[in-house]
């Protein structure tokens, strides 16, 4: 099931206290966990190592959701390019 990302990070603004903690922490940690697994499928569709892919995509998924935020699987697609970009 694919998650509406935008939809709910505007469902979160309509809660506070407790509530929004809880669900800020979900939705975090699934972006994350969508993040990980689409940056690793991808670097390695690229001919990366599967662990030097699990080592850059644990070390910059907050950088990413902070920055990017959106769709996880975009942003990890982009950071794949941008990594290779970097390391050139």
């Amino acid at each position: 099931m694919a998650i509406d990302w935008q939809a709910s990070w505007a469902a979160l603004r309509e809660l506070d206290g407790d509530a929004w903690d809880r669900e800020s922490e979900r939705l975090e940690e699934l972006w994350k966990a969508e993040y990980h697994t689409a940056f690793i499928d991808h670097a390695t569709s690229r001919r990366w190592s599967r662990d030097n892919a699990e080592v850059w995509a644990s070390e910059i998924a907050d950088e990413a959701l902070n920055e990017r935020g959106g769709d996880p699987v975009e942003a990890a697609r982009a950071d794949v390019l941008r990594c290779e970009r970097e390391a050139t």
